[in-house]
């Protein structure tokens, strides 16, 4: 699920399910199952010409398994779309965000705080561009707008995805998701109970 599609966009999308005995399941998306299917041919084409059988080449075929995923596993709870029109009005907002799954039913929520720090929004429309075709870096400057969000908790989340449980985002000007992991108290490995600010 993405919350920056375009109207009339598919909200769903193919994915395949990876089960493995005492390996969890992975979620893989169709791009990703194509280029694992490519991995296991050249694995079997290297197998299937590998003359030598030792001890040697079977930990080298062992540890080349294309079901093995550097990340760690997460299931996606669901997304969480923020509204930022109380920038326009200079007020601090909490909120509670639905949090939409996949199957387009809400499954907790997101509460939130919104604020505007710094800059002015003066006579920009909303949903245009920040700066004229052409502006100058100073310009920009000018214009930059600088806020805060707080994710203050998650509530009413299912009880079977509630074990490690963390935000990740995107904004306008950033180009890599961030994710915001809760604060652990290490005593009682459990989340601290105070806001934790992003």
């Amino acid at each position: 699920l993405n919350a920056n599609r375009k109207r009339g966009a598919v909200l769903s999308e193919p994915a395949i399910q990876v089960r493995r005995k005492g390996k969890g399941k992975q979620i893989w998306s169709l791009e990703k199952l194509e280029n694992r299917l490519v991995d296991m041919r050249d694995l079997y084409q290297e197998w299937k010409n590998c003359e030598e059988d030792s001890p040697v080449t079977r930990s080298y075929f062992k540890r080349a398994d294309p079901f093995y995923d550097e990340q760690e596993n997460h299931s996606l709870i669901g997304v969480a779309n923020v509204f930022l029109e109380s920038l326009f009005y200079d007020v601090k907002l909490q909120y509670a965000v639905p949090i939409i799954n996949q199957k387009g039913e809400i499954s907790g929520r997101l509460h939130i705080e919104v604020l505007r720090v710094s800059g002015d929004i003066g006579e920009r429309i909303a949903g245009g561009d920040d700066a004229p075709d052409g502006g100058t870096e100073t310009e920009m400057q000018e214009n930059r707008l600088v806020c805060m969000i707080k994710i203050l908790q998650a509530t009413g989340l299912p009880q079977h995805l509630s074990n490690f449980v963390f935000c990740m985002y995107t904004f306008w000007d950033q180009p890599e998701a961030v994710m915001v992991a809760p604060e652990v108290d290490p005593a009682t490995s459990s989340p601290i109970a105070k806001e934790p600010q992003c």
